[in-house]
């Protein structure tokens, strides 16, 4: 096995000479990208301004969308339903607990059914070590969003996707 052999297996994504537009004709491509290699057992980024093609990107990848040209290799992987993203709207719940707002994206998904998923949610902050981060976070528990355009609901959103991907 060369070199480049033993790199392409540590790709789980590889993306060759993509190009995706939303009509055929359309004068620009929405998204164009010569080589993207990304990387086995890594947390990955997209980052970028409003409009820049990160959501159509990540629905290439999810199978939502298909190119216009070009390819995107996905390796064998039993876990590839796992690629998770937040997207720019949020997801939450308004006039819910941040509590609630766990509870309730954990309820409908399967992973998460079993309480003992949600008990340790809930023991984490009930015992951590360090008081300061008990006083600091378990108002925010009960914490009733008005607004899903709130600073805490990004954080919010970040937090159930970790969790969905790693309990």
């Amino acid at each position: 096995m060369n070199l480049d052999e033993v790199k392409k297996k540590d790709n789980l994504i590889e993306i060759n000479d993509l190009i995706f537009k939303y009509y055929k004709k359309q004068k620009n491509e929405s998204i164009k990208i010569d080589k993207l290699e990304i990387p086995k057992n890594q947390i990955i980024a997209l980052l970028g301004p409003s409009g820049s093609g990160k959501t159509t990107l990540l629905n290439l990848l999810l199978g939502f969308l298909k190119p216009t040209s070009g390819k995107i290799n996905i390796e064998n992987n039993p876990k590839i339903h796992e690629i998770s993203y937040i997207m720019q709207e949020n997801s939450i719940y308004e006039n819910v607990s941040v509590f609630n707002n766990v509870f309730l994206s954990a309820k409908n998904y399967e992973k998460w059914v079993d309480s003992v998923r949600l008990a340790f949610f809930n023991e984490y902050f009930a015992n951590a070590n360090d008081p300061e981060l008990v006083s600091k976070y378990n108002p925010y528990l009960e914490k009733i969003f008005k607004s899903k355009s709130s600073k805490i609901s990004k954080k919010l959103n970040f937090f159930i996707l970790v969790l969905k991907l790693f309990f």
